[in-house]
C-alpha cells in the first residue's frame, strides 16, 4: 500500500520525500550521536586540562620532596619516640631539668614526674617541680634555656611569689615534653 502510494507519486516528489528521510535520519544521527559525543570531547578535553595543572603542582611538589623529607627528619629528631622503659627516660629528663636550673642558678626542691598520656600519635611527658627558689633574672634564663633548648620541652604552668625582704621569689612549675608514638615514628620517611 505504502509501496504503491510512492510509486504513483512523480520523480520530483520521491526526491523530495527522500531528502526527507534523509533530513530526518541525519536530525536522529545529530541527537543520537554527534551531540553526545561532542559533550563527551569536551569534557575529556576539561578532564586533561585539569590533569595537566594538577600535574605541574604535583611536578613542583616533587621538586620539594627533598626538602619536606629533610625537614620531617628534623622535627622526628626533636619528637623522638622514647624507648620501651619510659621511666629511665623520664629520670633522664628530671637530671637534665635539675642540671639546667643548677646552671642557671634555680634551686629546685623536688621533680616529680606524672604518667605519660596519650594525644594522638603523640606521648605528653609532665615533669613537676613543686617548689623552687630563685632570682627573677635566673628564673628568666631557666626559663629561656627550657623553651629554647633540645627535646621540645615547654612550659606548662608557671607560678611565682616574691619572697618578703629578699630579691627572690619562690613557686611551682611544670614542663612537658611531647615524644612520638609509635605508628608515626614506624611513618617517618628514612635516609635514602
Amino acid at each position: 500500500m505504502i509501496w504503491e502510494k510512492f510509486q504513483k507519486l512523480s520523480a520530483r516528489e520521491r526526491g523530495l520525500l527522500a531528502l526527507a528521510v534523509a533530513a530526518v535520519l541525519a536530525a536522529f544521527a545529530n541527537f543520537l550521536v554527534v551531540q553526545p559525543t561532542v559533550v563527551r570531547f569536551k569534557e575529556i578535553d576539561k578532564e586533561i586540562e585539569d590533569k595537566t595543572v594538577l600535574r605541574e603542582r604535583n611536578a613542583v611538589m616533587l621538586e620539594d620532596q627533598a626538602l619536606v623529607e629533610e625537614e620531617f627528619r628534623a622535627a622526628s629528631a626533636l619528637l623522638k619516640m622514647w624507648g620501651p622503659s619510659s621511666s629511665e627516660e623520664i629520670e633522664v629528663l628530671k637530671a637534665k631539668v635539675g642540671d639546667l636550673a643548677g646552671e642557671a642558678g634555680v634551686v629546685l626542691d623536688s621533680i616529680n614526674h606524672r604518667e605519660p598520656t596519650r594525644i594522638g600519635h603523640c606521648d605528653r611527658y609532665v615533669i613537676e617541680i613543686s617548689r623552687f627558689e630563685a632570682r627573677i633574672p635566673d628564673l628568666l634564663r631557666f626559663l629561656h634555656v627550657l623553651s629554647d633548648g633540645e627535646g621540645m620541652l615547654r612550659i606548662g604552668r608557671l607560678t611565682f611569689k616574691p619572697r618578703q625582704k629578699s630579691d627572690k621569689v619562690e613557686g611551682a612549675l611544670a614542663i612537658t615534653r611531647v615524644a612520638l608514638g609509635e605508628a608515626l615514628e614506624e611513618a617517618a620517611p628514612g635516609p635514602e
